[in-house]
This record gives C-alpha cells, sequence and structure tokens, in this order.
C-alpha cells in the first residue's frame, strides 16, 4: 500500500459526503485517499476535486 501523507490533505463532511482538498505526490496517492475516505462506515459519497497532485 502506498502512504498517502494525510497532513497535506483538508478533510470535511456534511450529509455523509466526504470533501477532500489539498496537494498530493501523485496520482496513485489521490486515488487511495478517496479510496480510504469511500471504505469509512456512514460515507455516502466523496468529493474531491480539489484534490490534486
Amino acid at each position: 500500500m502506498i502512504p498517502v501523507n494525510s497532513s497535506e490533505i483538508a478533510v470535511s463532511t456534511l450529509n455523509g459526503i466526504v470533501t477532500l482538498s489539498g496537494g498530493l505526490a501523485s496520482r496513485a496517492e489521490r486515488s487511495l485517499a478517496i479510496e480510504l475516505a469511500s471504505n469509512v462506515r456512514g460515507v455516502k459519497g466523496v468529493q474531491a476535486t480539489r484534490l490534486t497532485y
């Protein structure tokens, strides 16, 4: 598993929708961050348009 530097990601939630923003080192890190957020119980969706690499 690729480590993700979570200090580079801002996370907010509203009604089960998680919004991720910030900058990561690679596309793989971005994909992993989205996958990890998606797998949290209660999460209905992930918005990551402001999560860049």
